[in-house]
């Protein structure tokens, strides 16, 4: 009798044992299970954490895109005023300088004219040496004086030197303009080309709602009312 307790006694402390290991490795399985859930969710959290700071350097490059072309726009418009003014100047310039000429072959006219009043038939021209002069010049009914000439050609070489000054500015505002234009046309595509990326790559991050995710469609949107300036 003393034996058999001894051996229900060592039976009972082996299934107590074994209870014991099952229960630890019951506890080891869930702390296992429990720590890969952490270290997925440490992750996670990093993903997130990258694709926040992704998403917040692609709204402010779209940012700065939408206030590169706001800049572009008003340097547009600055060219065109300035290609206008050019334009203009070289107009004015062109009826000064049309004006000038007229007084400049009256007044020429008129020093030939006073020439050929001092010219006799057989004695030589100072000018041309001929001794016939069969259709000398005549002085115009109305000729300019000298001063008024002179006045007229200061006017004329004003507006030149604004013809110059005009077209070099309109030149400068113009190769800036390309610059510009090509500058925002690359940082376009750049943007264009990560967000199509995204677009490419199945699923959405997790975590992040859809309408805060940067879509493709939003450069295109931003650029629409732009597209002429390109």
């Amino acid at each position: 009798h003393k034996r058999k307790t001894q051996a229900d006694h060592c039976l009972g402390r082996q299934e107590q044992r074994k209870a014991q290991a099952e229960e630890q490795a019951r506890t080891l399985a869930a702390l296992k299970k429990e720590q890969e859930s952490l270290a997925e969710s440490d992750t996670r959290i990093l993903r997130l954490k990258q694709k926040e700071k992704e998403l917040a350097e692609q709204r402010k490059a779209l940012s700065q895109l939408k206030k590169d072309i706001k800049a572009l726009k008003n340097h547009q418009e600055t060219r065109i005023k300035a290609q206008e003014a050019y334009e203009s100047a070289c107009l004015e310039k062109g009826q000064v300088q049309e004006a000038y000429q007229k007084l400049e072959q009256l007044f020429l006219d008129a020093q030939a004219g006073m020439l050929a009043r001092r010219l006799k038939e057989g004695e030589a021209c100072p000018v041309c040496g001929a001794k016939h002069h069969p259709h000398p010049a005549v002085i115009p009914g109305h000729v300019p004086e000298k001063e008024t000439l002179e006045k007229e050609k200061a006017l004329l070489e004003e507006k030149q030197a604004a013809v110059q000054r005009l077209s070099v500015e309109a030149g400068h505002l113009a190769k800036e303009e390309d610059r510009l234009k090509e500058e925002i046309g690359e940082k376009a595509g750049l943007i264009l080309g990560i967000l199509e990326d995204e677009e490419a790559q199945p699923g959405q991050t997790p975590g992040i709602p859809k309408d805060e995710e940067a879509q493709p469609g939003q450069l295109p949107g931003l650029l629409e009312d732009e597209a002429a300036l390109l």
